[in-house]
């Protein structure tokens, strides 16, 4: 703000500030949000073609268990980040909780759900890393088998979800703006990024999952680039199909490792100074993950047609 002199005695007042920074974060945050809840129903939908998919393919190998597995966390997930986005924006009332037992219930189910959905996709990789590398041998693997490599999933995630249990608890707001002076209580995250809690839950629950995506992922394009190879050489197209399988699931996974470590280096450099936003920005990310995996699925002919037959037999009049 500065003052200036028209010429007649009258001191005019210029404005030369910019809208304040923490106006227009707050402005993008709820921009960003709105497109979040915006794309949740597309997203939900993704998971319901997912399931539709995975439940229809003409196969009795581990991977159209792992599809539905992983479609069903996948649409958990995107409802609790519907529900927070949701609650942003004042659209149903904010987690404001003074039980304990409900603010560490809450924790152990998000906990749970990211960490068994990102050890899906790593048991995803593996499987495709199963049918390209042992091809004879996996023809052996059934839905059994991948019954009971998920149910070793979901305890290994249930046993690491109650670790970051203990780093969450009851904490006060300090918005000055509260109405009473005193403001609401929240469940919220107490660990420190170097406490015992933070380490374990962290390797567990994102960095193990993702590193092993990424293995799975670079021994799946080598072994495409030499069937790929042997194919053009030989003139044999019999393994069209499973190749075609492993790059339309590569894709999948690739993305999701994007999505995983873009969230988590948003949360690095950025949490600390804006956690509202990095929040948005990793609601936003998977979102659009669970839509681009249905992108993937329906670019399959074979997935494409899987849900093509569900869609004309549901639409069918009963005779």
């Amino acid at each position: 703000m500065s003052a200036g002199n028209n010429g007649s005695g009258e001191i005019l007042e210029v404005n030369h500030s910019t809208e304040d920074p923490e106006v227009q974060l707050a402005e993008w945050v709820r921009n960003i949000v709105i497109l979040c809840l915006s794309l949740g129903p597309f997203s939900i939908a993704s998971d319901v073609i997912g399931l539709i998919i995975g439940n229809r393919l003409p196969v009795n190998t581990p991977t159209p268990v792992i599809i539905q597995y992983l479609s069903c966390l996948d649409a958990i997930f995107i409802v609790q980040l519907m529900a927070t986005s949701a609650a942003y924006l004042g659209l149903i009332s904010r987690l404001s909780v003074s039980n304990i037992i409900a603010c560490k219930t809450f924790s152990f189910c998000n906990w749970f759900a990211a960490c068994a959905m990102q050890l899906s996709y790593s048991a995803l990789g593996l499987d495709r890393v199963l049918a390209l590398y042992m091809p004879f041998s996996y023809r052996n693997w059934t839905r059994k088998h991948a019954l009971v490599s998920l149910a070793a999933v979901t305890a290994v995630s249930g046993l690491s979800s109650i670790i970051p249990v203990f780093g969450y608890g009851i904490m006060e707001s300090t918005d000055e703006e509260a109405s009473d002076g005193e403001g609401d209580t929240f469940c919220k995250a107490l660990m420190s990024a170097e406490s015992l809690v933070s380490v374990v839950s962290y390797l567990v629950n994102m960095s193990i999952p993702v590193a092993l995506v990424v293995v799975f992922n670079c021994m799946i394009v080598v072994a495409l680039v030499r069937k790929r190879n042997k194919i053009s050489s030989t003139g044999n197209g019999s393994l069209a199909g499973d190749i075609q399988l492993s790059v339309y699931l590569l894709g999948v996974t690739v993305f999701f490792s994007f999505t995983v470590i873009s969230s988590n280096v948003l949360f690095n450099l950025l949490y600390v100074p804006a956690p509202i936003f990095t929040t948005a920005i990793s609601t936003l990310l998977y979102c659009i993950n669970s839509i681009i995996n249905a992108a993937f699925y329906l670019h399959n002919p074979t997935m494409r047609k899987c849900l093509i037959v569900f869609v004309t037999s549901a639409c069918r009049s009963p005779k």
